[in-house]
């Protein structure tokens, strides 16, 4: 009866967790050719990162567009550019409107030394 339980306390847990991870999603075609994510990237390309002390290759950024066009950076899989990223991305204004605001979308970018 107790094995029952905990088997349906996990069930329930995962179908109440599984649709929070359905609103990040990768850029697929249409949005990487968006003019928003090139302006994100050109602001990205001027950012100065110190290459000598950087020890990862590509990050991952998760980001959003809030309703005001403005970029907000959730998160990165790296604490070496996470600081730099959000302080230089957080809050700026884009002038292309082609991203849906408040959907999670996750920017993969190389870095080359």
């Amino acid at each position: 009866m107790k094995f029952r339980k905990n088997i349906l306390g996990l069930v329930l847990a995962l179908a109440l967790v599984s649709p929070i991870f359905g609103f990040s999603a990768d850029l697929d075609k249409n949005t990487s050719n968006s003019k928003a994510i090139s302006e994100i990237e050109s602001i990205i390309q001027k950012i100065d990162f110190n290459m000598e002390t950087l020890d990862v290759e590509t990050v991952k950024v998760h980001f959003m567009v809030n309703t005001s066009n403005e970029i907000v950076v959730l998160r990165t899989n790296s604490k070496e550019v996470d600081k730099v990223l959000k302080s230089s991305l957080n809050y700026k204004s884009l002038e292309n409107r082609d991203l849906e605001a408040n959907k999670v979308y996750i920017l993969p970018i190389t870095f080359q030394k």
